[in-house]
């Protein structure tokens, strides 16, 4: 696991220093986000509320669509008589689309580590809808589920980010 998060560190500075060489072009951004949202499921049971952050990049490929690459730290709080908090960090790809010139939609699909012992890995996906305020602040309402063993981990949020 920390081999995999190494190489999602390393390919996030890639990312950045490209976008640090070609500031005129804007092809590539790097970015990064702050969530806080609503367990959803099982998991509104035992947690009142998730909330993380995220690096994200974006590759153009077409003048309305993005390749997006993100990795981040989700945690759930729990409710009193549930124990304590649990987290995730989510490593995802996906596509960005501009449906207007400030509105997109953006999906994403991959991989979320437990930050709890033995926990392992479970598929990750993270459809969502955004507003771009300006250049170098956007805003998105995202639904995120994380399921393993027919077990799921979901929540809706609020996604407000930066973008260098």
């Amino acid at each position: 696991m920390k081999t995999k998060l190494l190489l999602l560190v390393i390919i996030f500075f890639f990312a950045g220093s490209v976008n640090a060489q070609t500031k005129d072009d804007k092809s590539s951004k790097l970015g990064i986000g702050g969530m806080v949202g609503l367990p959803t499921g099982v998991m509104s049971t035992g947690y009142s509320l998730a909330y993380g952050f995220d690096l994200k990049a974006e590759f153009s490929v077409a003048p309305k669509l993005a390749f997006t690459l993100s990795a981040g730290y989700l945690n759930w709080v729990g409710k009193s008589g549930y124990g304590g908090s649990t987290g995730l960090i989510p490593a995802l790809g996906g596509l960005k689309y501009y449906f207007l010139d400030k509105v997109y939609g953006c999906a994403e699909a991959g991989l979320s580590f437990s930050t709890n012992s033995g926990g392992g890995n479970a598929f990750t996906f993270s459809p969502g809808v955004g507003y771009r305020v300006s250049e170098k602040f956007d805003v998105m309402l995202k639904y995120q589920d994380t399921s393993k063993n027919g077990f799921s981990v979901a929540h809706l949020g609020l996604r407000a980010g930066l973008t260098f």
